[in-house]
Formats: C-alpha cells, sequence, structure tokens
C-alpha cells in the first residue's frame, strides 16, 4: 500500500514468510489444481500455523491477506463449501508430508471425538505436534456425542493407517472413546 510503514519484523511480514514456505509444497503437490484453490489452501493453513484456533474468524485474523476479515471468512467458507475440493485431493498430500517429516523419531497419535455441527460427530485421529493436534483423517457421522459403535472407530483407523508409513513408531493415545 502506498502510505504502508511495515518493516520485515512486522507480524504480517512473518504471516507472508509462512504463506510463502506452506504455498510452495502445496504447488507441487497439488499441479493441475486451479491456483486460487491453491491459494486458499495454502492460506488456511499458514493462518492455522500461525495462531491456535480453527474458528473462521481467528484464522481471518491471523491470515496473510490484505482483505478485510470478513471478506477472507467468506473466501474460506466458500473454499470449505466447494464440492470441487475434496479431501483426498486437497487435503492428503499435506497430511502425507507432515508424518514424512516427523516420522524420523517416534510420533504421537491421537484420537478425538467432537461434535462439529448440529447432529454431527467427527472422530478423527492426528499427529501431536508442538502441544497441537494436527488432523490426519477423519470419520463424520450423524449422531450424538457419546461411545459409538466399533464400526466408526474401524473406519478412522484404516484411514490412519493408509497415512502413516508402515515403518514409523507411533504411540497412539486415546481416551474412553
Amino acid at each position: 500500500s502506498l502510505c504502508s510503514n511495515k518493516t520485515e519484523d512486522t507480524p504480517m511480514s512473518d504471516s507472508k514468510r509462512v504463506y510463502h514456505e506452506v504455498i510452495k509444497p502445496l504447488k507441487r503437490a497439488l499441479k493441475g489444481q486451479p491456483q486460487h484453490r491453491v491459494a486458499t489452501l495454502a492460506l488456511i493453513i499458514s493462518s492455522l500455523v500461525r495462531g491456535s484456533n480453527a474458528q473462521l474468524s481467528r484464522i481471518a485474523a491471523k491470515s496473510p491477506s490484505e482483505a478485510k476479515n470478513t471478506s477472507t471468512v467468506t473466501r474460506i467458507s466458500r473454499w470449505l463449501d466447494n464440492k470441487n475440493v475434496d479431501c483426498e485431493t486437497f487435503y492428503a498430500p499435506f497430511a502425507s508430508s507432515i508424518l514424512s517429516a516427523l516420522s524420523r523419531s517416534t510420533i504421537y497419535l491421537a484420537m478425538d471425538a467432537s461434535s462439529t455441527a448440529r447432529g454431527l460427530q467427527t472422530l478423527m485421529f492426528g499427529v501431536i505436534y508442538k502441544k497441537r493436534l494436527l488432523p490426519l483423517c477423519w470419520v463424520t457421522y450423524k449422531g450424538i456425542k457419546g461411545h459409538k459403535s466399533s464400526q466408526f472407530h474401524i473406519e478412522a483407523l484404516q484411514k490412519l493407517l493408509e497415512v502413516v508409513p508402515k515403518e514409523t513408531n507411533a504411540i497412539l493415545l486415546a481416551d474412553a472413546e
């Protein structure tokens, strides 16, 4: 902008640095995908890395975008609702990269069940990294929070086995769920 006084030490320059570090491998992994979708995914990931909350307004607040937060929330919402954006294409390469980088030593996996929307529950497996749980795979189903049949656990575990390299030394953490 014409009146910008930002220096390399400002939070905005850090957010852009993180964004550029995220988008480089995503462009390679998602060759052939529309670049605006890849750019929005990089925006989401870099904002999540810098923040610690998955609420869209909080993601927008940590975004490298110079757009208003409400515009960034709208952009992310449209990306999430887009029928052409599927987990296997857009998220699996990211999860694979995380595991490749972390699997050189023992990794800690955790299972978590959460209410994700009205009437929907999600059973998720993630890898613990720097006091955060980075999602690897999940199963979403209709129902209320509480103990579910083993069918959901088996389905989620099968997805987990598909993404974790076979030679990985892993410890699985779970609660009563």
